[in-house]
């Protein structure tokens, strides 16, 4: 009802401004494309169901999307509030749900008639499931008590366990172990940047590699995505203030949601620059002001469990990450050779990133960095490349994946192994 009065005033509103023969032939047009949505959107074989909320549903609904298009599926995403949902997911063969909580329209629509002939897949990209780890986290106390309500019992639990979800996908091979669980085939499908998020981090990298042609102050960057992040931005303060004290010339850039230490940010405010939150578009230009990006994490499964996205972001542009230590990040950049031992000439061949687990690492690893502009250059331009070959939509390097689902779609039926 609430959509449906949304849509009503917004047709009075086209009126108001545009009268009425013209009011009604720009609604008419409208209709048309909605219509013809609505007519090809049923000849996808998959249909993500998006609950549209944040980074994390573009990247596992929309960019995943168009990966398997590139790759020459059929493959199409709806909102869950959208008011053609059952029409829009009818024919499909393959529906894959992207972290979905169990209320009563999730009910209605896996009860359906249709669902009999469909494969479920369910996809998540964190540990929200294991409802007693997503408790103990910023953001579930960050929550109102409705919030609290609603989530109580994990996100997506019940339907992880339903005989119905024939199929898990998800971003890490951490995650992957923890969802082996439920019994059913689990697939790594890692987060990648779409055609519009490259065509963002071009216009950025112009923007980065006319700035280090000046000579400025090396700037350090942080960016934080949510409140849930302060924890992790704490466990690298401690390094921070012995950099920020031993090069006053250092400048440290905190972009997005972020409550600082006060007695961290008086100690150093002269160095701190603090920016707002931002839309995607904007976020790559951000992150073309500074040298040196940090990914932090607790040591702990929530934060294990999420991906290397940080990595990535930063990489596109040309610019080295110092990340926590831990499995995820460690997949992506290779440590084999330790630049703490190694010459610098074969750190900077070798290395798309750094490596840290503890103060004293990373202070070591910022200091090479802050201390070798050309180092900087070097590994930040290597984790280009890794990004180019290995983080693009267009990249079609997950076989396995797609071979499981050209499998669905050709002999229309779900799987029959429980396990991958």
């Amino acid at each position: 009802m609430k959509n449906f009065l949304i849509k009503i005033g917004k047709i009075k509103s086209i009126l108001e401004r545009d009268g009425f023969w013209s009011g009604t032939k720009h609604i008419s047009e409208k209709g048309w494309r909605l219509l013809k949505e609505i007519i090809n959107f049923s000849r996808g074989d998959i249909v993500f169901v998006s609950s549209g909320v944040g980074d994390s549903a573009v990247y596992r609904t929309k960019y995943v999307a168009e990966e398997l298009r590139l790759y020459g599926l059929k493959a199409r995403v709806v909102y869950f509030d959208d008011p053609f949902l059952f029409f829009k997911t009818k024919k499909a063969k393959i529906i894959i749900l992207h972290k979905t909580t169990c209320s009563g329209k999730v009910k209605a629509f896996m009860q359906s008639k249709d669902r009999a002939k469909q494969t479920i897949i369910y996809d998540t990209d964190d540990l929200m499931f294991d409802a007693e780890r997503f408790k103990k986290t910023d953001a579930y106390h960050n929550f109102n008590e409705l919030q609290r309500k609603q989530y109580e019992d994990g996100v997506g639990l019940k339907i992880l366990k339903s005989k119905q979800v024939k199929a898990i996908s998800t971003t890490t091979t951490f995650l992957a172990e923890k969802l082996k669980q439920f019994g059913k085939p689990v697939y790594v499908v890692k987060n990648k940047l779409a055609k519009r998020e490259l065509r963002w981090a071009r216009e950025a990298r112009k923007i980065y590699l006319s700035r280090v042609k000046r000579r400025e102050n090396v700037r350090l960057g942080y960016f934080s995505g949510s409140v849930s992040h302060n924890r992790d931005f704490a466990t690298i303060v401690p390094a921070l203030e012995i950099i920020l004290k031993q090069h006053p010339r250092v400048r440290l850039y905190l972009v997005g949601y972020l409550d600082l230490n006060d007695k961290f940010y008086k100690k150093f405010q002269k160095q701190i620059i603090q920016l707002p939150f931002v839309p995607r578009k904007k976020h790559y230009q951000n992150i073309a002001q500074v040298d040196i990006n940090l990914a932090p994490l607790e040591m702990n499964d929530f934060c294990q469990a999420k991906s290397e996205l940080k990595f990535f972001e930063a990489g596109i542009i040309g610019i080295p990450t110092i990340a926590v230590r831990n499995k995820t990040f460690s997949e992506v950049i290779d440590e084999r050779v330790d630049g703490l031992k190694e010459s610098i000439s074969c750190l900077n061949s070798k290395r798309s990133g750094l490596l840290a687990g503890n103060t004293n690492e990373w202070v070591q690893k910022l200091e090479l960095l802050i201390n070798d502009k050309g180092m900087r250059k070097n590994i930040g331009e290597r984790a280009r490349q890794v990004v180019l070959k290995k983080y693009l939509t267009s990249s079609g390097d997950n076989k396995k994946y797609y071979k499981f689902l050209e499998d669905i779609i050709e002999n229309n039926r779900p799987p029959t192994k429980s396990s991958s």
